[in-house]
């Protein structure tokens, strides 16, 4: 639990990043591809300090490949759909994935949990709407449909590395060949739109490797590990922690307002979340 409770920690600060690095001269297509690039550059030293070797076999490869897909679509569509709606009713959306993953678990694989730990599940998930603010605005059917299919896209990758049993080797290696594709994915996006040929400042470049080195390197590896030992589902619900600390460095870093709704959602998804762990 603890893995996956530091993740959420650290994919909290992900909004923070990116409207630091935006209000300093970059662009979320950028974003995106050169953290993808600068992640996969700085992991090759890991693994080879580490002397794993980057060896897998093949089908362990491919399903690798298939979460760097998973992976890359769930960003980018995240990401698009901030054109459409506020950043706040996006998360919002986008956090149906615990819920989704532990229904496409038990749809496609038979997966069981007790009744009482589905309404924990639907109590946590409705909590996350309490972050967004009456002022938020409703945005439109395109980034409502962008935020959703980012839930669906984060779910299946999840479900990718505890199915395909991917958190059974080494997680750097297996990040490494996902953040590839992600790298490779995300470029071909950014061309289509012409925006990754933008130039990035200095210190929108400084704040894009500390993200890559948290976000898309230690936050991926813990997540791994708490689904190793967790599985999808369980270590879907505490990665509500994300959303939680996401509004609260808000605050702290970009001066946010958090009312009376988000100290609620609060308390009620870690109420939910200590409960679990009793029960």
């Amino acid at each position: 639990m603890a893995f996956v409770a530091m993740a959420g920690i650290i994919f909290g600060a992900f909004p923070v990043f990116t409207s630091v690095f935006n209000l300093l001269g970059g662009n979320t297509d950028s974003f995106n591809f050169l953290g993808f690039l600068i992640s996969t550059g700085l992991l090759i030293p890991v693994i080879l300090v580490r002397k794993t070797g980057f060896r897998l076999p093949r089908k362990v490869l491919l399903f690798s490949i298939l979460a760097g897909i998973a992976n890359v679509v769930t960003r980018v569509l995240l990401t698009s759909s901030y054109v459409y709606l506020d950043v706040g009713v996006s998360t919002t959306l986008h956090f149906l994935y615990p819920i989704i993953t532990a229904v496409l678990g038990f749809v496609f694989f038979k997966d069981k949990m007790p009744v009482y730990k589905w309404i924990i599940f639907a109590v946590a998930c409705l909590s996350v709407s309490l972050f967004v603010s009456n002022s938020s605005g409703q945005g439109n059917a395109i980034g409502v449909i962008l935020a959703v299919c980012s839930s669906f896209g984060f779910a299946t990758y999840m479900l990718i590395e505890e199915k395909a049993h991917l958190t059974d080797y080494d997680p750097f290696v297996i990040l490494f060949y996902v953040t590839i594709v992600s790298c490779i994915g995300s470029f071909i996006f950014g061309v289509g739109t012409g925006r990754i040929f933008e130039p990035v400042p200095p210190k929108a470049l400084l704040v894009l490797i500390i993200c890559a080195v948290l976000n898309n390197i230690v936050g991926f590896a813990l997540q791994l590990e708490g689904i190793k030992h967790l599985g999808a589902a369980m270590a879907a619900i505490f990665s509500l922690f994300e959303p939680v600390f996401s509004c609260i460095f808000g605050a702290i870093f970009l001066h946010e307002a958090m009312g009376a709704r988000s100290v609620i959602g609060i308390i009620l998804i870690l109420g939910s979340l200590l409960v679990m762990i009793l029960l």
